[in-house]
């Protein structure tokens, strides 16, 4: 379990200042007992956890963070199987915050529905505006596997597969420039886009975001990269 959480916590973004007192309430339906659920977060590069043994389909973590942040909730059920590198399959993205967060899942936590606080509603928009395109990926990465005879049709994929690319940017820069004072974009501009390739460009989506996102521990650190590319020449 440990190796799980490391892995998981290791894509963990860094938080937005002021404290935060939180309740994530989930619902699981068909969850086959014993099952035990773990919230995962970060803070100051320490890796923290709670943990909750189920005893129905409801469960319910409280905490107090000293800042809006990025965590993880893995569900471990009696038949969990675990990927080949040794994470928990079964687990999904919340905002921590003021507020009560609700997760409602039938079976896994993968697919998820996630409402309660605002930045778990932009986190959940952000995910339904993304969810044909990565089905999509996952069927083309599934076809290419397949196709390792054919070398002109895993050609032909590879091609179909660089467009939805392009189409997944694009969505993503849509959702950054409409949502500039939520965390989620930040977030998501340090996870998509790495100034190295278009320092220009990640100057422009940056600016954009609100002065407080800009001016967060991960805000500076982004514009540092920003300004070290500018420095560079770019690539």
């Amino acid at each position: 379990m440990k190796t799980s959480i490391l892995l998981s916590i290791a894509f963990l973004p860094m938080m937005v200042a002021a404290q935060q007192k939180y309740t994530v309430n989930a619902t699981v339906k068909n969850v086959k007992l014993p099952a035990k659920a773990y919230l995962v977060y970060q803070i100051d590069r320490k890796i923290l956890k709670d943990s909750i043994q189920l005893t129905g389909d409801k469960f319910t973590f409280r905490g107090e963070v000293p800042s809006k942040m990025k965590a993880f909730v893995l569900l471990k059920q009696a038949d969990s199987t675990k990927r080949t590198n040794g994470t928990i399959a079964d687990q999904v993205g919340i905002y921590l915050e003021d507020g009560t967060i609700d997760i409602l899942a039938s079976g896994v936590l993968q697919n998820s529905m996630i409402s309660g606080t605002q930045l778990n509603k932009d986190h959940m928009e952000l995910n339904n505006a993304l969810v044909s395109i990565k089905s999509t990926q996952d069927q083309m990465n599934t076809d290419y596997a397949q196709a390792k005879d054919n070398p002109a049709l895993q050609t032909e994929i590879r091609e179909k597969s660089e467009q939805l690319f392009a189409i997944k940017a694009q969505v993503e820069v849509k959702f950054i420039q409409e949502h500039p004072n939520s965390l989620v974009s930040l977030n998501l501009l340090r996870a998509s886009l790495n100034p190295a390739k278009d320092p220009a460009f990640a100057k422009t989506l940056f600016e954009g975001l609100s002065s407080e996102l800009r001016a967060t521990p991960a805000g500076q650190s982004y514009q540092k990269l920003i300004e070290q590319a500018d420095a560079q020449g770019g690539m």
